[in-house]
């Protein structure tokens, strides 16, 4: 992600660009532990990877422009 700030004498503009998403696990199993969702196993969540599907795809409907940590 990058962060842009400018000042002008009309004010202050912070704009965010190139967005990057990490979706997550917490497993609290393992004493919440976290990890990143594409590396979790069945065994830990059922259907991990449709759930990380899903959550892709929902995030890229609503800002197409995300790229996710892969």
């Amino acid at each position: 992600m990058v962060i842009n700030k400018e000042v002008t004498s009309q004010g202050t503009t912070i704009s965010l660009t190139e967005p990057k998403f990490l979706p997550t696990y917490v497993d609290i199993n393992q004493g919440f532990k976290v990890s990143p969702l594409k590396d979790v196993t069945d065994q830990q969540l059922s259907n991990a990877s449709s759930h990380y599907q899903e959550i892709k795809s929902h995030m890229s409907q609503w800002m197409p422009e995300l790229d996710f940590f892969e």
